[in-house]
């Protein structure tokens, strides 16, 4: 959940979402008792995240 500027983090933020193994869904603007208003981003996984350990990481390095 993101303050009002969601749209433009949303923006940015689509590179490290398709990154991750996901895929942006949807958008949802929530307004909230006393004016305040957030914006929900939804996203989907589609892809399992290798897990990188520090070991992993080493020998993937290595064998590069």
């Amino acid at each position: 959940m993101k303050g009002a500027s969601g749209e433009e983090e949303l923006a940015a933020a689509r590179g490290a979402i398709k990154k991750l193994g996901g895929a942006y869904k949807e958008t949802r603007t929530l307004h909230l008792p006393g004016g305040d208003t957030r914006t929900l981003i939804c996203a989907k996984r589609f892809r399992k995240l290798r897990q990188l350990t520090p070991e992993t990481a080493e020998k993937s390095q290595k064998a590069r």
